[in-house]
């Protein structure tokens, strides 16, 4: 052997010598992608819901109530007074609610009720509108379902897994009103068979639900012995949807709606 190579392969050796045992064979996982501008971070929107906060008002205007809400949660809570102005809500419209120690999901749905008005994401602030105004808010997401197509029960019944089954399972039981397919809303579900993958059209609040859903068909299945995925221990869930989002409009009649960034 050249004595050039001889060298080469003797420090390469010593390389091997001194490494940990182990520490080759682990890849160096990437670090994660930063959301893309004006999409919606979904995780954030989780930890931001699941936040507690408490709350005893009677009669306090509506803006209050959002500030109150904003420095309880910490982030910027926003008044929609365009869409509220349309069905002649005022920003000092009276708000009651007594709850201590809840989520600021479940604060958001109790108090917000009383005025027939929702929240919604959008833009890193918290935006307070109207039921009909979110309605028209529809986002596109990713969710991978390799893990459903792949698993299969020791006696397979008739219809059992695979796309088909997972989208009527989807479309009728969340929020089965607003699917285009029902006849209702204008929510779209495909599935795109490249990537193994549910591309969703929906509300943030329906996608929420979504996320309930096949989280708890995950679990079910594991159960009973289904080789569906779990999340690892300190690593991010290799069945979470994408993080990369995109606004699309209802509607012609939504577009004045949408909000540049």
């Amino acid at each position: 052997m050249p004595r050039p190579l001889r060298k080469l392969g003797l420090l390469l050796l010593a390389v091997l010598a001194a490494a940990p045992p182990g520490a080759l064979l682990q890849a160096k996982e990437p670090p994660p992608a930063p959301t893309p501008l004006g999409a919606v971070d979904w995780q954030a929107m989780s930890e931001l819901l699941r936040k507690r906060v408490s709350l005893s008002i009677e009669g306090e205007r509506l803006d209050a109530f959002a500030t109150m809400i904003s420095q309880q949660a910490g982030v910027q809570v926003l008044i929609d007074e365009t869409a509220l102005d349309d069905l002649g809500i005022a920003p000092d419209e009276p708000v009651t609610i007594n709850l201590r120690n809840v989520t600021l999901f479940a604060m958001l749905k109790e108090s917000l009720k009383q005025l027939e008005l929702t929240w919604l994401c959008r833009n890193e602030c918290l935006v307070l509108t109207t039921e009909e105004e979110a309605e028209t808010q529809l986002f596109v997401r990713v969710y991978p379902v390799g893990d459903f197509l792949t698993a299969r029960p020791p006696r397979a019944t008739r219809g059992y897994g695979g796309q088909p089954g997972l989208i009527d399972a989807i479309v009728a039981t969340v929020a089965s009103e607003t699917w285009a397919e029902n006849g209702g809303g204008e929510a779209e579900i495909r599935y795109l068979p490249a990537a193994q993958a549910l591309v969703i059209s929906q509300t943030q609040q329906v996608h929420l639900q979504i996320d309930t859903l096949l989280a708890d068909l995950r679990r079910v299945g594991r159960n009973q012995g289904l080789p569906l995925a779990e999340p690892a221990e300190g690593k991010p869930l290799l069945t979470r949807p994408a993080t990369r989002t995109y606004l699309q409009p209802a509607s012609v009649a939504a577009l004045p709606r949408v909000y540049e960034d």
